[in-house]
């Protein structure tokens, strides 16, 4: 079982970061994240923001109600007994940055409500911590916990054969869940729109597409900054599993059909050339690596070429 954990630094602030935009902004795009669950003295916080909140040019009320609204029905399940309290060792590694002094003990509570061996999955603020993505307590050794957030690798592989697992998944809930499970990928506006074209038997493809994502979300990045020649790219990408390349010279010298590899991330469009390929003549993610991030335009069957 997976839990996700909506880290108190996100919703109980210092009184200086409760007039802070930053502190609005970042709890405002958190509380669209549909998976996470808060802790119950995070509820209590949350109700105090609702009845006292900050001047309206900080936020104005219908902002931290859409907030409250979204939250309010996401408590954590499970209670603190003395059997499952565990001083975790990577607790001591966590910072504020934002929120109130005390969230670390906010949140090692929230953590340990659940049971032995569940998997937590906390949704944090990458500046907060020092310890590396995925951990577990040494001290206990059953109770593994993830962080995932702006500027970190997230659960990566461990929550993905975990959604895998589950037959009842579809390509319509790797939709919904792509931001936990590829936190470093930013979809286009279409990117998902045409999957349902892709051919062969949907778990395989829900494998294949699950697969592709995760390598690109993991390794694709590290790739390019390490290696400007196609080659290399295209080989340390086989290497992981996912069969990849540019266009080819003819598509290339073509811009009617090269205009079918720009994709709108909404209000800048990018031009993804490069693609995965699920097999030799169909399945194609395409996307492009930037900077930072790696950019998805679309998972189809194919697009079209001059062949």
């Amino acid at each position: 079982m997976v839990q996700y954990i909506l880290d108190p630094e996100i919703i109980v602030p210092t009184e200086s970061a409760k007039m802070d935009q930053e502190f609005w902004l970042r709890l405002s795009t958190w509380s669209k994240e549909r998976q996470v669950r808060i802790g119950v003295e995070s509820l209590e916080f949350l109700c105090e923001l609702y009845e006292n909140p900050p001047p309206s040019a900080v936020i104005g009320p219908r902002d931290i109600s859409g907030i409250v609204g979204r939250l309010v029905g996401r408590v954590l399940e499970g209670e603190l007994s003395a059997e499952k309290w565990c001083a975790c060792e990577w607790i001591y590694d966590y910072s504020p940055i934002l929120g109130d002094a005390d969230n670390p003990r906010r949140l090692l509570q929230d953590v340990a409500s659940q049971g032995a061996g569940v998997r937590t999955v906390v949704a944090t603020d990458a500046r907060c911590w020092s310890v590396k993505p995925n951990f577990f307590c040494s001290a206990c050794g059953i109770r593994h916990t993830y962080i995932y957030g702006e500027g970190l690798g997230g659960p990566g592989p461990a929550l993905r054969d975990e959604f895998l697992g589950d037959r009842n998944n579809g390509i319509g809930e790797l939709e919904r869940r792509s931001r936990t499970l590829f936190p470093e990928i930013v979809f286009s506006d279409s990117a998902w729109s045409r999957v349902s074209k892709v051919i062969g038997d949907s778990q395989e493809i829900l494998r294949d597409v699950t697969h592709h994502l995760g390598v690109l979300n993991d390794f694709a990045v590290n790739i390019w900054r390490a290696h400007s020649e196609p080659s290399r790219r295209i080989g340390e990408l086989a290497s992981r599993g996912a069969d990849a390349s540019p266009e080819s010279v003819k598509t290339k010298s073509s811009e009617k059909y090269m205009k079918y590899r720009d994709f709108d991330f909404g209000n800048t469009r990018r031009r993804c050339e490069w693609h995965t390929k699920f097999r030799p003549n169909g399945g194609r993610i395409h996307f492009l690596v930037e900077g930072e991030k790696v950019y998805v335009g679309t998972i189809e069957e194919h697009l079209p070429t001059p062949d």
